[in-house]
């Protein structure tokens, strides 16, 4: 497991109690599993790098490394609509193992359509245990509870998004300063990687899914087929 994405969802400019528990929850994951514990942070304007803004608040909070996104659309409620292309393109650009959100209504509509889109595993408030080799066991009771399915990380060949819910952890304080690392948005996060993959192995021509320009109607002389010819030797 080399990287591990939280989502961290603002009120203002303030991150959620509930983002800074799951971020402390990754915290916790990175430490012992040896991954890297990524916070990402969308902003609609770039902090003032205070000790107390954004920034400061999650470096506090557990963050090796803080991706910060600033965009004006991202000053609305957090909609996969507005926020979606954002988490895609941090997901591109650092490719992550699990990415865990606070289980709010943002997050419940940004979380699925990423998990599509990424074709990864999507789990929405599950139990969380690490087993004594080092694995990552992730638990949710299906179908009113007569099911239980289970996910171990180290099985899977993809990511992994989480949602969980607040309440679950405790928030870990401590004084270390993260590193920032900006990213731009980038548009064609809008792009669907399975597809941008075809298109680089050649799959895809270029062009393929566009509408054709519909042409006009075939002059007379020039049908082809038995029944225009018969109707011209009549």
């Amino acid at each position: 497991m080399a990287n591990i994405l939280v989502y961290i969802e603002l009120d203002g400019e303030r991150p959620l109690p509930a983002s800074l528990e799951a971020l402390a929850l990754g915290r916790v994951i990175a430490s012992t599993l040896g991954a890297t514990n990524y916070a990402l942070l969308p902003c609609a304007a770039r902090p003032s790098y205070g000790d107390d803004d954004a920034i400061a608040v999650v470096s506090r909070h557990g963050a090796d490394k803080v991706l910060l996104i600033t965009h004006p659309t991202l000053a609305g409620p957090p909609l996969y609509a507005t926020h979606g292309p954002v988490v895609m393109g941090a997901c591109l650009a650092l490719p992550p193992t699990l990415v865990l959100m606070a289980s709010t209504p943002g997050s419940r509509d940004v979380a699925p359509r990423l998990a599509a889109q990424l074709a990864a595993a999507y789990l929405a408030e599950p139990q969380i245990e690490i087993d004594e080799d080092g694995g990552l066991t992730l638990t949710r009771t299906v179908c009113g509870g007569r099911y239980v399915r289970r996910l171990r990380t180290q099985d899977l060949e993809r990511p992994v998004i989480v949602t969980l819910d607040p309440g679950r952890s405790l928030e870990l304080r401590g004084d270390e300063e993260a590193e920032v690392v900006v990213l731009p948005p980038s548009a064609s996060a809008r792009r669907s990687p399975s597809r941008a993959r075809a298109r680089r192995a050649g799959a895809v021509r270029p062009g393929a899914g566009r509408r054709r320009r519909r042409r006009g109607p075939r002059p007379r002389g020039l049908r082809r087929g038995p029944a225009a010819r018969r109707r011209a030797r009549r």
